[in-house]
């Protein structure tokens, strides 16, 4: 009778054990390396289980640090539900950078499973006890490493006496005022105009906080776990970014752009990991009293959505000037960027239009030798649920409300009373934007197509595969005559 329920016993456990570890496997990708599983888990109440489940991402060893009793006897289960593993997204292109595809990357990467940003505790601290316990948030954020050094330094005085800014000032100054006039070069024309520069620059220079984005990573710890059920990152892909961060180049963070929540998004996981935050290009329509000044001191910097604003449409040389010096200062400085390629957020909900924007600029920092090189990293974001909503009205043709302090202070607090399920966050393997422009300019440029070419295939139909040649006439092996078919081809 003993030795009877001890196999119904072992049996029952066998079943239930089996189910749960697959469940869990399914979920989380973390949990393919399991070779063992704690019985004594299984009697554990509902609400623990809801509290893994929420934060799935973590390593096992984290949440059970029991000794196991059983070696798992699901492996071979496991194997046969889950044989196709997941495949380790982002790697770079091995014809357009072959040799950035080899740099930040090794073999034990892909294994290295998810992490939950916003699940922090007293073991991602140096302290243990009751009090770590109740303080882990605040102990976390403390012992991120950001200090003031890290940032650019003299950025206004700098851009200021750059010799394409002086020549841009100069430039403006000796217009002439009235059409006919004759073109002077007045001192006082030249003060004016560089008052106008240095407050062009106050509006775009960002001034960064190393205290007030320690203040603002606690808030956000606060805030993300309030509406978000988790923040899921690959440990392998910030691996990565972290060795890129070493090699003494510039990096430009090119993340999507879905929601105003990205702005905070990509500088709160740099700063839990500590890597330097970077400088994030918004437009001009966010610089709201008090927000601008919260962004600036996170370093965001306000740039015009258009960049000739003049009402007789000319060009604005010297704000153009200004931008470009600007950035240049950034990357010769070493900092980093963060550049939204769509230009706005997609209405949507997918990925917009790439426009070339400050990317361009970049790319003529490059080859005016401002720096050596720039390590491009695309991010994508996935959320299950966009907190702005799916912009039914805009998509409905009516116009845009703009921006203000009463519409975000709303939106901030009707975020609180929902949930917005999970967020992914995917960085790409860095890669090196001289070889990339490189290999595309040593490709072989097609000869363009004549007038007949092009139009050609819209007018004649033909079969998918059906080729057009011209001069040429294919004869295929056991080919049939289209002649001979009792049908005509319409």
């Amino acid at each position: 009778f003993i030795i009877l329920h001890i196999y119904y016993f072992v049996i029952y456990h066998y079943f239930a054990a089996s189910d749960l570890q697959v469940n869990l496997c399914v979920m989380d990708e973390t949990t393919l390396s399991l070779g063992t599983i704690d019985v004594s888990y299984l009697s554990t109440s509902a609400e623990c289980s809801i509290g893994r489940c929420k934060h799935s991402g973590e390593e096992w060893g984290e949440c059970n640090s029991r000794p196991t009793l059983f070696r798992s006897a699901t492996l071979k289960w496991k194997e046969t539900l889950l044989s196709k593993k997941r495949p380790f997204v982002g790697r770079c292109c091995y014809v357009c950078t072959p040799q950035s595809r080899d740099n930040f990357f090794n073999a034990s990467i892909p294994s290295l499973g998810l992490r939950n940003v916003i699940y922090i505790n007293e073991t991602h601290t140096r302290y243990r006890g009751w009090l770590a316990r109740r303080l882990c948030y605040v102990l976390f954020v403390q012992e991120r490493d950001v200090h003031k050094g890290m940032f650019a330094k003299n950025l206004t005085e700098n851009v200021l006496n750059n010799s394409r800014v002086q020549k841009a000032i100069v430039d403006e100054a000796s217009e002439p005022s009235a059409p006919g006039s004759f073109a002077q070069t007045d001192p006082k024309a030249i003060s004016k105009v560089k008052k106008k520069a240095r407050k062009i620059l106050q509006e775009m220079v960002a001034n960064v906080s190393p205290a007030l984005i320690r203040l603002t990573g606690w808030v956000l710890l606060k805030l993300f776990n309030s509406f978000f059920w988790n923040i899921q990152i690959h440990r392998g892909q910030i691996e990565m970014v972290k060795a890129a961060t070493e090699m003494n180049l510039p990096l430009i963070f090119l993340p999507v752009h879905k929601s105003h929540i990205d702005y905070l998004l990509l500088t709160f996981i740099l700063f839990c990991h500590n890597i330097k935050a970077p400088y994030i290009a918004a437009g001009n329509n966010l610089n709201i009293p008090i927000f601008s000044t919260l962004i600036r001191k996170l370093g965001g910097f306000f740039i015009r959505r258009k960049l000739d604003q003049s009402p007789d449409g000319r060009k604005d040389f010297l704000y153009r000037a200004l931008l470009y010096v600007h950035i240049e200062e950034l990357l010769r400085q070493q900092q980093f960027l963060e550049i939204f390629l769509e230009g706005t957020r997609s209405r949507s909900g997918k990925t917009s239009g790439a426009r070339a924007g400050l990317l361009s600029v970049v790319v003529d920092a490059l080859f005016s030798n401002a720096t050596p090189d720039v390590l491009i990293i695309p991010v994508g974001i996935s959320y299950d649920r966009i907190i702005e909503g799916h912009y039914n009205s805009e998509q409905l043709g009516k116009p845009k409300k703009n921006e203000s302090l009463w519409s975000i202070a709303r939106g901030v607090f009707r975020m609180l009373r929902k949930n917005y399920g999970c967020v992914r966050v995917d960085f790409a393997q860095p890669f090196s934007l001289k070889e990339y422009v490189n290999s595309q300019s040593q490709k072989p440029v097609p000869a363009p197509l004549s007038l007949e070419q092009a139009l050609l295939p819209a007018i004649l139909p033909s079969r998918p595969n059906d080729t057009v040649d011209e001069g040429t006439e294919a004869s295929l092996p056991n080919s049939r005559d289209i002649t001979s078919e009792p049908f005509r081809r319409e």
